[in-house]
């Protein structure tokens, strides 16, 4: 059963995950497809599809279809803005132009 709307603790908690941290801070900059996220972390596409699934269900994502993929995007850009407020001093989530998450203890990415 779908909820017609989240509380901002469910919403809080559907972020409470590094990788849809991470996920988060990447569409800042603009739409993905699953596969874009695959590609860059260690994680399988299932596992994607269900950290995406989980911000969908609480309203943090649109999407769009282009033939067989879906592409995601932010509902509130400005949750960046939120989130860059919580970046710990000295992370280097700070660091970089684009301001995405680029920490180990974060997100495993592919090749590291």
């Amino acid at each position: 059963m779908k909820k017609e709307s989240c509380s901002t603790v469910d919403i809080l908690k559907a972020l409470a995950h590094p990788t849809r941290l991470w996920i988060a801070q990447k569409l800042g900059n603009k739409e993905h497809c699953v596969c874009e996220f695959v590609h860059e972390t260690e994680f399988d596409f299932s596992t994607v599809s269900k950290h995406l699934k989980v911000m969908s269900a609480c309203g943090l994502l649109k999407t769009r279809r282009e033939g067989k993929h879906i592409y995601y995007r932010l509902t509130a850009p400005c949750l960046l803005d939120f989130l860059k407020c919580l970046t710990p001093k000295g992370c280097s989530c700070a660091d970089g132009k684009d301001g995405v998450c680029r920490c180990s203890s974060h997100v495993t990415k592919k090749g590291k």
